[in-house]
């Protein structure tokens, strides 16, 4: 069953950020939410997940399956190392080999045991990454996933996202479309629905 935003409104304060929105994000595909910064991409992210409730509108599709996200910010647990903060949050659903090899896989492999403290932006970001992956979730959301990659490192991230994201309803929030297109991912451009609908 396809998650479905219906006439979605929100505002905070007398700023409208979303005026009756609609969206369906399809099940076994890649989903791409696209909009300029302030756009309210990050909203719906979040009334997705329930952190905010619409001021008006209905969410279908939700109930009952479980969701992992890569936020914009990492959100780890400094004083714990790269494989400790996957164990923490993925408990017993993944072995400990199996976080390695993907952190690996997302060339880490110096660095597992390293506190996250410690680690780059770019490193604690493929962490996070590795985490929402290997959660068994049924629904998978990233929020500028690739921000503070560089070239060569972002297309092997994307590369796994890809690979671990089959089968499941994903949900990647982006304003570069080189990265939609990666993905052959289906667009929800907020901006346009915003201007086609004035």
């Amino acid at each position: 069953m396809p998650v479905k935003l219906e006439h979605i409104s929100k505002k905070f304060g007398d700023k409208i950020v979303l005026s009756d929105f609609s969206a369906e994000f399809k099940d076994d595909t890649i989903n791409c939410i696209m909009g300029p910064s302030g756009s309210g991409k990050t909203t719906i992210i979040n009334i997705i997940l329930g952190i905010i409730q619409p001021d008006s509108g209905k969410i279908s599709g939700i109930s009952g399956k479980r969701l992992s996200i890569v936020f914009q910010d990492d959100r780890l647990l400094n004083w714990l190392n790269a494989k400790e903060n996957i164990s923490f949050v993925c408990g017993n659903y993944v072995t400990d080999d199996v976080i390695i090899d993907m952190l690996e896989r997302l060339g880490l492999s110096g660095s597992i045991n390293e506190a996250v403290s410690k680690l780059s932006g770019g490193m604690k970001r493929r962490v996070a990454i590795a985490r929402a992956l290997l959660y068994p979730a049924d629904i998978i959301i990233l929020d500028e996933p690739f921000k503070g990659l560089d070239e060569e490192t972002k297309y092997i991230v994307m590369d796994k996202v890809k690979e671990y994201t089959k089968g499941k309803c994903s949900i990647l929030v982006t304003h570069e479309k080189s990265e939609a297109d990666y993905f052959d991912a289906d667009i929800t451009n907020i901006y346009l629905q915003t201007v086609l609908t004035e």
